[in-house]
């Protein structure tokens, strides 16, 4: 990242970089822009030592860059231009695929966002408890989920209820942590970097120009998955039971948002929900509900 070196233009001009080997002077063919090292400056840096936005060596250790596959071919889709720039300007006609977009979408794309992980859920009765286990796989991104802003995170919840509403009780497995808002202490967990104050002990905290250190880092890798596993106490009367997992994607701490009066909604990442038929005897499984 720190071997880039910024070249000035002369002094009453400007001088463009680009992926094109045919543009006309000053402006200047730059290869670089076609390679992931160029989104590095600002997609992979540290504050007092500790890793903050970390894109680009996650891109690096992934099966994607071993691939070639680089940041701009997920972020930087040609959208079918034919030129770079206007005729009238220069620009010249090139094969539409070749042209890259500047819209780069990411985390402000719901559409980029909600096609980035998978989501399973099955369901398996031992005796009076009804276990579930959810499989996340980072399915589509070529870093880690979620990634850059600590602030980023996502939470999961596994929710069982009785054919009257009531929630069952959880015997076993993780619980959303207490910074993780209207769904803290619930089944589930959340994914995300923490960042702990030096000074103070805080966490989680997002302000990384100050001194911080990764108290925990449990985001999921490119291809790779995170599977937990939930108890829970069934109806001694039997009945339906609606299972449901939801995993939704939050911008920033519930408790930063709130500082700040920002009304960020939870984007849904995955929900799926099934429902059984419970009795003395046997589970009936009734096909999964998926929205």
């Amino acid at each position: 990242v720190q071997s880039l070196r910024m070249l000035r233009p002369p002094q009453e001009g400007q001088i463009f970089f680009g992926p094109f080997d045919d543009i006309p002077d000053p402006d200047t063919y730059l290869p670089l822009t076609r390679e992931s090292q160029f989104c590095a400056p600002c997609h992979q840096f540290s504050f007092w030592g500790t890793p903050i936005y970390e894109s680009y060596t996650e891109w690096l250790a992934s099966p994607y860059a071993e691939q070639g596959v680089t940041c701009q071919n997920c972020h930087m889709l040609p959208t079918g231009d034919s030129y770079f720039a206007l005729p009238e300007v220069g620009g010249l006609l090139h094969p539409p695929d070749s042209i890259p977009s500047h819209l780069q979408p990411g985390a402000s794309s719901l559409e980029l966002l909600q096609d980035t992980v998978s989501m399973t859920l099955q369901t398996e009765q031992i005796g009076q408890q009804l276990w579930v286990t959810v499989l996340i796989t980072n399915t589509n991104a070529g870093h880690h989920v979620p990634t850059d802003h600590p602030g980023r995170h996502l939470i999961l919840t596994v929710t069982a209820a009785n054919e009257d509403g009531h929630l069952l009780s959880q015997t076993s497995g993780d619980k959303v942590p207490v910074w993780g808002g209207l769904q803290a202490g619930l089944p589930g967990k959340a994914f995300a970097k923490v960042l702990r104050d030096i000074q103070t002990g805080t966490y989680p905290v997002i302000s990384y120009w100050k001194q911080t250190s990764i108290l925990t880092d449990n985001r999921i890798a490119a291809f790779a998955a995170d599977s937990s596993r939930y108890a829970f106490t069934l109806p001694s009367q039997g009945g339906q039971v609606t299972i449901q997992a939801e995993l939704l994607f939050r911008r920033n701490f519930q408790a930063e948002m709130d500082a700040r009066g920002w009304q960020e909604a939870d984007i849904p990442m995955e929900v799926i929900t099934q429902q059984l038929s419970i009795s003395s005897a046997q589970v009936l499984f009734i096909p999964i509900v998926r929205r």
